[in-house]
């Protein structure tokens, strides 16, 4: 097996034990693993993450359990459309309208670590990230699209704002950022929360320290 695949295998049984509360073990033995019936499952899984390098496996694994009422996904399941919706609905609804649960403050705070190790790589302070461009676009557009980010994490960037509005018609914001075309509605969930708030207010003074 590849460790890809092990990987796969361990990070679905996390989750699906996590998710209730469950104690888990991680298996570390994998011989003979290809007998098992699982296994057909977990190779269509890497090859399907092979082809989208972008999806994060933990939250593609997590996602049908905010979407769906079903109480236990298993492996064959994340091969169907409705695993791929659920990961869409999971980041393009869930997230954005429950700013103050857990997964979304956590996802928050992930995607501050994601752009803080992303200007180490470029060189750049992060207060730089919302002027930092890729092929003539501001590269936190790139993230956003590839759900690297959470929206509610350019609210503690002041450039965002006229960066959005200057970009906004461009054809990959159209086609990539959904989340952008409810900019006035996650505003609206964030200044309406409570956690979430409080977090975005330290995150934007701890960048504007981070200028130079």
């Amino acid at each position: 097996m590849t460790q890809l695949e092990k990987t796969i295998y361990n990070q679905w049984l996390i989750v699906s034990r996590a998710v209730d509360s469950k104690p888990f073990k991680v298996r570390e033995n994998f011989d003979k693993f290809e007998d098992n019936k699982s296994y057909p499952a977990v190779v269509k899984l890497a090859n399907f993450f092979k082809r989208h390098p972008s999806l994060d496996i933990k939250t593609f694994f997590e996602a049908p359990y905010f979407v769906y009422d079903d109480k236990l996904f298993p492996l064959e399941f994340y091969s169907s459309m409705r695993a791929i919706k659920a990961y869409t609905r999971y980041h393009d609804d869930f997230l954005l309208s429950n700013p103050d649960e857990k997964v979304s403050l956590d996802f928050v705070k992930g995607s501050l670590v994601f752009i803080n190790d992303f200007c180490k790589s470029v060189g750049i302070p992060i207060g730089q990230y919302p002027n930092y461009t890729e092929n003539n676009l501001p590269v936190f557009f790139k993230h956003l699209g590839e759900r690297k980010i959470s929206m509610y994490i350019l609210f503690a960037f002041d450039e965002t704002a006229c960066k959005i509005k200057e970009y906004k018609d461009s054809l990959y914001v159209q086609a990539k950022c959904y989340a952008l075309q409810r900019s006035n509605y996650i505003r609206t969930k964030l200044y309406a929360s409570t956690k979430l708030k409080t977090n975005i207010e330290n995150i934007k003074k701890f960048v504007k320290t981070k200028r130079n």
